[in-house]
């Protein structure tokens, strides 16, 4: 299992206006023309889940963020074999 989490913070000075946080599938290119697994892609927009802590009234808020996904998701990376 490959594993990394973190946050971000942010203030606004409009103490009125709210936040959302979405996730996407990612855009992916990969070299030689070839295309990440569609199987890949899933996993890692599963993979990821994130907290939102609001700066509504107070200024000041984060993004908390886990990412956890099998090493099977990243075996397309694997040199080719002869």
């Amino acid at each position: 299992m490959d594993t990394a989490t973190g946050s971000l913070t942010f203030t606004g000075v409009d103490l009125s206006d709210t936040h959302v946080v979405s996730v996407s599938a990612p855009a992916a290119a990969w070299s030689g023309g070839s295309t990440v697994p569609a199987a890949s892609l899933a996993a890692f927009v599963s993979a990821l889940t994130r907290t939102l802590a609001d700066s509504t009234q107070t200024g000041s808020g984060s993004v908390g963020f886990s990412f956890s996904v099998a090493d099977k998701a990243f075996d397309f990376l694997r040199p080719a074999r002869p």
